[in-house]
């Protein structure tokens, strides 16, 4: 096999590719494989080769694809059960181990193509001998994604420093994620690759900051009605509009469950901070915490059903968890200040009198912890009760914060 470098507009890497085999299955056949983006599940030997998954599609004589690393793009021939790939025209962006090796792997492999069949849905092209090279099954996006486009003013853009759009595509057609300031809920359908996202339901926060965010946010909501196809390619998805190029581009996301359970827990420790100078009066107190700790940990384990609905909430809880962080930090002054007023008080006043005043002062925080901790145990018992654990937990983020503000 011979490559050779011609003078395409991004400096294209052509390799000849090609084959032929038997004619024992009719060419009507190949409608179940063309017009389908497939994703590379085996016939690459590479450690890390899955995190950036090679990828086809077959479309109006057109083969496409990604090595994990560059596009290519050539002729192809269904007769039967042969496959017969012209030259590859494939882009010349260097490659970072693992990446090149995978790509020197699926190289060689369409290189060797001669033939194809489905097993269970999934796509196996072999060689000449009928041998196994590479297999695929039919691209997806479900799972979670982080935009890094949006189509705005007639070209993509980067999202705004500061924002986050994200989307979960679920395996029951179920979208939700966030805007960048509100989050939201759609209904999307896929036909091979063809896809039909349905209008976005969303909160109606409005944001002031970082300027632009809402017109971003406009911008993407129209973006995804606007999808009519979508192909995953080396760990990139792009929704495209009705004339062929991308509308939205995404990356796989983090894990943000992991993250907004951390978020959570940095709240609890900071209204255990908040209620920590109670002292040694509030030894019943600090049972009641234990308590709600525990029932604090038993709705943590049903959150783990609700993954998506709590990584939706993300943005909301760190903008809650800012409030919380001033409002402790006003209350603490505002401590400082009255300690500093009571010292003054118990010089001027008599011993008998501060010590009394002290014990009355010691008295009345003890009653203002138990009071707190019981509305803390209420707000955690009614987010158990509640049949809507995003709604619950929003009401709650809420309730915390004012009962941090009010002890």
């Amino acid at each position: 096999m011979r490559l050779v470098v011609a003078p395409l507009a991004a400096l294209l890497v052509l390799v000849a590719a090609g084959g032929c085999g038997g004619d024992d299955e009719s060419s009507a056949d190949a409608s179940s494989v063309e017009g389908v983006p497939w994703v590379l599940i085996s016939g690459v030997d590479v450690e890390g080769w899955e995190d950036a998954p090679p990828s086809i599609t077959f479309e109006e004589g057109t083969a496409s694809g990604s090595t994990g690393c560059n596009q290519w793009t050539g002729d192809y021939t269904f007769d039967g059960e042969s496959l017969e790939l012209g030259e590859l025209a494939m882009t010349a962006m260097a490659c970072p181990p693992p990446a090149d090796e995978v790509e020197r792997a699926v190289v060689d492999a369409l290189e060797q193509v001669a033939g194809w069949r489905l097993e269970d849905e999934e796509l196996v092209l072999v060689d000449g001998d009928d041998t196994e090279l590479l297999r695929f099954v039919r691209a997806s996006p479900a799972g979670a994604w982080e935009a890094t486009g949006v189509l705005q003013d007639d070209a993509l853009a980067s999202p705004l420093e500061g924002t986050a759009i994200t989307a979960t595509f679920g395996e029951d057609g179920e979208l939700s994620g966030s805007g960048g300031c509100n989050t939201y809920n759609a209904r999307y359908t896929i036909d091979g690759g063809e896809i039909e996202i349905g209008p976005a339901a969303s909160t109606k926060m409005l944001c002031p900051e970082p300027e632009g965010v809402m017109e971003q946010e406009t911008a993407y909501f129209a973006a995804l009605e606007e999808a009519v196809a979508f192909r995953v390619q080396g760990g990139v998805l792009e929704l495209l509009g009705p004339e062929g190029s991308a509308v939205v581009t995404y990356v796989r996301g983090a894990d943000e469950l992991a993250s907004l359970e951390a978020r959570i827990a940095e709240l609890e420790q900071q209204l255990e901070d908040a209620l920590a100078d109670s002292g040694d009066a509030t030894a019943d107190a600090q049972e009641m915490l234990d308590a709600a700790r525990e029932k604090y940990e038993a709705v943590s384990g049903e959150l783990g059903a609700t993954s998506r609905q709590l990584a939706d909430s993300q943005a909301e809880l760190e903008r809650r968890a800012a409030a919380l962080t001033s409002a402790e930090a006003a209350r603490s002054e505002a401590e400082r200040a009255a300690g500093a007023a009571q010292s003054q008080a118990e010089q001027a006043a008599a011993r008998a009198d501060a010590a009394a005043a002290r014990a009355d002062a010691e008295a009345a925080r003890a009653d203002l912890a138990e009071a707190c901790l019981a509305a803390v145990a209420d707000v955690l018992r009614r987010l158990y009760d509640s049949d809507d654990i995003a709604d619950g937990l929003e009401q709650a983020a809420e309730e915390l914060e004012q009962i941090a503000a009010d002890c």
